[in-house]
Protein backbone atom coordinates (compact mmCIF):
# COMPACT_ATOMS: atom_id res chain seq x y z
CA UNK A 1 0.00 0.00 0.00
CA UNK A 2 1.39 3.40 -0.91
CA UNK A 3 2.28 5.99 1.68
CA UNK A 4 -0.27 8.47 0.36
CA UNK A 5 -3.06 5.90 0.60
CA UNK A 6 -1.98 4.93 4.12
CA UNK A 7 -1.88 8.58 5.19
CA UNK A 8 -5.34 9.14 3.68
CA UNK A 9 -6.78 6.13 5.54
CA UNK A 10 -5.29 7.36 8.83
CA UNK A 11 -6.58 10.91 8.28
CA UNK A 12 -10.07 9.64 7.43
CA UNK A 13 -9.95 7.35 10.47
CA UNK A 14 -9.05 10.28 12.73
CA UNK A 15 -11.84 12.38 11.22
CA UNK A 16 -14.24 9.48 11.77
CA UNK A 17 -13.29 9.27 15.44
CA UNK A 18 -13.89 13.00 15.88
CA UNK A 19 -17.25 12.92 14.08
CA UNK A 20 -18.33 9.87 16.09
CA UNK A 21 -17.46 11.51 19.40
CA UNK A 22 -19.21 14.73 18.41
CA UNK A 23 -22.32 12.76 17.40
CA UNK A 24 -22.57 11.35 20.94
CA UNK A 25 -22.99 14.87 22.33
CA UNK A 26 -25.94 15.72 20.05
CA UNK A 27 -29.08 14.10 21.52
CA UNK A 28 -30.89 13.65 18.21
CA UNK A 29 -27.88 11.88 16.65
CA UNK A 30 -26.47 9.99 19.63
CA UNK A 31 -26.54 6.23 19.06
CA UNK A 32 -28.54 6.67 15.84
CA UNK A 33 -25.80 7.41 13.32
CA UNK A 34 -22.47 5.63 13.25
CA UNK A 35 -19.79 7.24 11.07
CA UNK A 36 -17.42 4.49 12.15
CA UNK A 37 -19.70 1.87 10.58
CA UNK A 38 -19.63 3.73 7.25
CA UNK A 39 -15.83 4.09 7.43
CA UNK A 40 -15.35 0.40 8.23
CA UNK A 41 -17.78 -0.61 5.47
CA UNK A 42 -15.71 1.35 2.97
CA UNK A 43 -12.45 -0.03 4.38
CA UNK A 44 -13.87 -3.55 4.04
CA UNK A 45 -14.28 -3.05 0.31
CA UNK A 46 -11.02 -1.15 -0.22
CA UNK A 47 -8.58 -3.27 1.79
CA UNK A 48 -7.98 -7.00 1.71
CA UNK A 49 -9.50 -9.35 4.30
CA UNK A 50 -7.07 -9.36 7.21
CA UNK A 51 -6.05 -5.72 6.85
CA UNK A 52 -9.64 -4.48 7.01
CA UNK A 53 -10.14 -6.41 10.25
CA UNK A 54 -6.98 -4.89 11.74
CA UNK A 55 -8.11 -1.37 10.82
CA UNK A 56 -11.58 -2.02 12.27
CA UNK A 57 -10.19 -3.31 15.57
CA UNK A 58 -7.75 -0.39 15.76
CA UNK A 59 -10.50 2.13 15.13
CA UNK A 60 -12.67 0.35 17.68
CA UNK A 61 -9.87 0.54 20.24
CA UNK A 62 -9.56 4.31 19.77
CA UNK A 63 -13.33 4.75 20.05
CA UNK A 64 -13.41 2.55 23.15
CA UNK A 65 -11.05 4.97 24.85
CA UNK A 66 -13.69 7.72 24.60
CA UNK A 67 -16.97 5.77 24.55
CA UNK A 68 -19.47 5.75 27.41
CA UNK A 69 -19.91 2.04 26.68
CA UNK A 70 -17.97 -0.74 28.41
CA UNK A 71 -14.48 -1.15 26.99
CA UNK A 72 -14.38 -3.51 24.02
CA UNK A 73 -17.87 -2.87 22.66
CA UNK A 74 -16.64 -0.81 19.70
CA UNK A 75 -13.85 -3.24 18.85
CA UNK A 76 -16.36 -6.09 18.88
CA UNK A 77 -18.96 -4.16 16.88
CA UNK A 78 -16.56 -3.14 14.14
CA UNK A 79 -14.94 -6.58 13.99
CA UNK A 80 -18.40 -8.17 13.62
CA UNK A 81 -19.21 -5.68 10.87
CA UNK A 82 -16.10 -6.67 8.91
CA UNK A 83 -16.40 -10.42 9.47
CA UNK A 84 -20.10 -10.67 8.62
CA UNK A 85 -19.82 -8.32 5.63
CA UNK A 86 -16.88 -10.29 4.22
CA UNK A 87 -18.65 -13.57 4.86
CA UNK A 88 -21.85 -12.45 3.11
CA UNK A 89 -19.87 -10.93 0.26
CA UNK A 90 -17.81 -14.08 -0.36
CA UNK A 91 -20.50 -16.71 0.20
CA UNK A 92 -23.82 -15.24 -0.91
CA UNK A 93 -23.67 -12.22 -3.16
CA UNK A 94 -20.28 -12.57 -4.94
CA UNK A 95 -20.96 -9.51 -7.09
CA UNK A 96 -19.55 -6.02 -7.27
CA UNK A 97 -22.83 -4.15 -7.61
CA UNK A 98 -24.26 -1.53 -5.30
CA UNK A 99 -27.10 -3.88 -4.35
CA UNK A 100 -24.61 -6.59 -3.37
CA UNK A 101 -22.67 -4.07 -1.27
CA UNK A 102 -25.93 -2.94 0.32
CA UNK A 103 -26.86 -6.52 1.24
CA UNK A 104 -23.43 -7.39 2.64
CA UNK A 105 -23.05 -4.16 4.62
CA UNK A 106 -26.66 -4.33 5.85
CA UNK A 107 -26.10 -7.81 7.27
CA UNK A 108 -22.85 -6.63 8.82
CA UNK A 109 -24.56 -3.66 10.45
CA UNK A 110 -27.27 -5.87 11.88
CA UNK A 111 -24.60 -8.11 13.38
CA UNK A 112 -22.70 -5.09 14.71
CA UNK A 113 -25.77 -4.08 16.70
CA UNK A 114 -25.69 -7.26 18.81
CA UNK A 115 -23.06 -5.97 21.31
CA UNK A 116 -25.05 -2.77 21.74
CA UNK A 117 -28.19 -4.74 22.49
CA UNK A 118 -26.35 -6.87 25.05
CA UNK A 119 -25.13 -3.64 26.66
CA UNK A 120 -28.74 -2.39 26.67
CA UNK A 121 -30.01 -5.58 28.33
CA UNK A 122 -27.25 -5.46 30.95
CA UNK A 123 -27.80 -1.76 31.64
CA UNK A 124 -31.48 -2.43 32.36
CA UNK A 125 -30.49 -5.07 34.90
CA UNK A 126 -27.51 -3.33 36.47
CA UNK A 127 -26.90 0.05 38.04
CA UNK A 128 -23.18 -0.15 37.21
CA UNK A 129 -23.43 0.19 33.42
CA UNK A 130 -24.29 3.47 31.76
CA UNK A 131 -27.89 3.52 30.48
CA UNK A 132 -27.20 6.09 27.71
CA UNK A 133 -28.48 3.86 24.95
CA UNK A 134 -31.87 3.36 26.62
CA UNK A 135 -32.96 6.66 25.11
CA UNK A 136 -32.95 5.18 21.58
CA UNK A 137 -36.40 3.91 20.49
CA UNK A 138 -36.62 0.46 18.92
CA UNK A 139 -37.81 1.75 15.54
CA UNK A 140 -34.67 3.81 14.97
CA UNK A 141 -32.48 0.70 14.52
CA UNK A 142 -33.94 -0.46 11.17
CA UNK A 143 -33.91 3.12 9.91
CA UNK A 144 -30.27 3.41 10.94
CA UNK A 145 -29.37 0.11 9.25
CA UNK A 146 -31.07 1.10 6.01
CA UNK A 147 -29.71 4.63 5.91
CA UNK A 148 -26.14 3.71 6.75
CA UNK A 149 -26.19 0.71 4.40
CA UNK A 150 -27.41 2.84 1.51
CA UNK A 151 -24.80 5.52 2.23
CA UNK A 152 -22.04 2.91 2.49
CA UNK A 153 -23.11 1.12 -0.68
CA UNK A 154 -23.17 4.36 -2.64
CA UNK A 155 -19.75 5.39 -1.36
CA UNK A 156 -18.34 1.94 -2.10
CA UNK A 157 -19.54 2.15 -5.69
CA UNK A 158 -18.26 5.72 -6.14
CA UNK A 159 -14.79 5.06 -4.72
CA UNK A 160 -12.85 2.90 -7.14
CA UNK A 161 -11.41 -0.26 -5.60
CA UNK A 162 -7.97 -1.54 -6.53
CA UNK A 163 -9.59 -4.44 -8.40
CA UNK A 164 -12.20 -2.62 -10.45
CA UNK A 165 -12.86 0.85 -11.75
CA UNK A 166 -16.09 2.82 -11.81
CA UNK A 167 -16.51 2.58 -15.60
Amino acid sequence: MSRLRTALLIALGAATVIVEIVSWSIPSLAWRIYPSWVYVAIITSVLSWPRSLYVAVGLGFVLDLFAPAPFGIWMLMLALLVVVSQWVKTTWVKQASALAAFAAIGCGMMAATIPIWFWLILSYRSAVLSPVIQLVPWWSWPISWLGLSVLSALLIRIIPSPYERLF
